[in-house]
């Protein structure tokens, strides 16, 4: 018998179906004889996401309905979202964790050619060629596949060690060999997309090249961070984080960002008129808009909005944005350098 239920509700759930509330989500544990267990499997909705613990009682029945009919296998959506809920992806960053999850719901909801989903293949189906497959099915987005592929490696290494797999299918399977990147923003497409730009994209754009930030370490920037030396700046990535000292362009700046929804109480130094921090994909929005109309006025190619770290790291004196390596700041430095002959 499955143990006690901790609501009389539930006592009708099938045998072993657990709601599990410090996971946010609802269990089976595979029962196979002699008091042992083969697993435990994230019940799931028909679209591949994790049943939250609070799911309606029919949800789960037909959740666990439709596990029972593929036979109970373990399958790749299910290793992946009890990856996500094991104890060592815990203590990550709430960004990252996001991250993680919307490569959880592409990779499980990959269509595949049987009608089914990549979620759905049974784990000992999964083999090097199978990852490849993949692979080349992104082959027009070498930088998501890559990044799914590193993801997909990491989560096999914990199926290692908690020996629902015997080796990691990702093993021997090469990622895309992606081209640096060159593009440099010249002066003239800065102030001409900027000239172009809503209020809060100008000042962003500012102070991504003063500052020689990523979009989300400008969008987290707050008011206390404000200092009287200058602006200080969390960086990401394991970057070392640094107080970017006042100069009258970065005062401006500061200036131009606190006027924007001027009255409305917020800690973010950039903010909507509800006074919430600007969700990254509304930004992101508004950047592609802004690229689109930027072309129509004379732009001749499009840049992003990370090309403008580049730019300020590149334009920097001392070509300075936080990276702990050489080859990291190599990634940014887009013009050659210009030195004095010996003699």
């Amino acid at each position: 018998m499955g143990r006690g239920r901790s609501t009389r509700r539930d006592n009708s759930l099938p045998e072993y179906v657990y709601r599990v509330a410090s996971k946010n989500r609802v269990i089976w544990r595979e029962y196979a004889g002699k008091g042992q267990f083969s697993g435990q499997i994230t019940l799931v909705s028909p679209n591949g996401r994790a049943l939250p613990h609070d799911a309606p009682h029919r949800d789960i029945l037909e959740a666990y309905q439709r596990q029972v009919a593929t036979g109970g296998k373990r399958t790749l959506g299910n290793l992946l979202r009890d990856y996500m809920a094991a104890p060592r992806v815990a203590p990550i960053k709430q960004k990252t964790r996001a991250e993680y999850l919307k490569y959880v719901d592409a990779i499980a909801a990959k269509p595949m050619r049987n009608g089914s989903r990549f979620g759905d293949v049974a784990l000992e189906k999964i083999s090097a060629g199978v990852i490849a497959k993949y692979r080349d099915s992104l082959a027009d987005k070498p930088t998501t596949a890559n990044r799914h592929l590193q993801f997909l490696s990491v989560a096999f290494g914990w199926a290692i060690e908690q020996e629902l797999m015997a080796s990691n299918p990702c093993q021997g399977v090469r990622r895309y060999r992606l081209e640096a990147r060159t593009r440099y923003v010249e002066d003239w497409e800065f102030d001409l997309v900027q000239g172009l730009a809503p209020d809060y994209v100008a000042v962003m754009m500012e102070l991504a090249f003063l500052m020689r930030a990523r979009k989300g370490e400008i969008l987290a920037l707050r008011r206390e961070h404000v200092t009287d030396r200058g602006i200080f700046l969390e960086r990401s990535k394991n970057s070392e984080s640094e107080v970017t000292l006042w100069t009258p362009r970065l005062r401006d700046a500061y200036k131009a960002a606190t006027a924007i929804n001027r009255g409305v109480i917020s800690p973010w130094l950039l903010h909507g008129k509800d006074g919430d921090a600007i969700k990254p994909e509304a930004f992101s929005t508004a950047w592609q808009r802004l690229m689109a109309k930027a072309l129509e006025n004379g732009l001749k190619e499009r840049f992003t909005f990370h090309d403008l770290k580049a730019k300020g790291l590149t334009d920097d004196s001392e070509h300075w944005a936080g990276h702990k390596s050489e080859r990291m700041r190599q990634v940014y430095q887009r013009l050659a350098r210009e030195k004095q002959a010996t003699r």
